[in-house]
């Protein structure tokens, strides 16, 4: 992950962020924790599944800030930033493939579900976290398959 993350670096990338700097810094420093293996372990492992779980459950809570980042999550919880990649990486997930798959998870709920038919893509884009409608339909092709219409329509 970390080798295609890498290969996706550009010029144009960082002249033009697709996504806010402080995410693509969460994202790089998640997949540094995965990279570098577990680190200095926890006093015992129920005390580092508690803290995974707890970041988790703040990091679902919040899924629908947009720009919610890691140092976020880790100030609310009070740990540090690099306690909560490692943290992660313990279960083998980063911060941004967390917030993503929670966010894909509500998306596909409210696409699957007819009560929110008056919604635009773009509303519901918004309402899991995602402020960019074209991002929101690239993340749905890419982690459900397909676009957030076609999703739609084949319910």
């Amino acid at each position: 992950m970390l080798s295609r993350f890498a290969q996706e670096l550009s010029p144009e990338i960082a002249a033009k962020p697709p996504l806010p700097s402080a995410l693509l810094t969460d994202q790089l420093g998640g997949l540094l924790a995965l990279a570098l293996g577990q680190g200095p372990l926890a006093p015992d492992e129920s005390s580092r599944a508690a803290l995974r779980r707890r970041v988790l459950d703040a990091t679902r809570e919040r899924h629908a800030e947009p720009g919610l980042t890691a140092a976020g999550v880790a100030r609310e919880r009070g740990i540090s930033e690099r306690s909560l990649h490692r943290c992660l990486a313990d279960g083998a997930t980063t911060f941004a493939t967390a917030l993503t798959n929670f966010r894909m998870q509500v998306a596909q709920r409210m696409l699957g579900d007819a009560r929110f038919d008056r919604l635009s893509i773009a509303e519901i884009g918004f309402r899991v976290g995602l402020s960019d409608a074209s991002h929101f339909v690239r993340q749905c092709r890419r982690y459900l398959g397909n676009t957030p219409g076609e999703l739609r329509r084949l319910r």
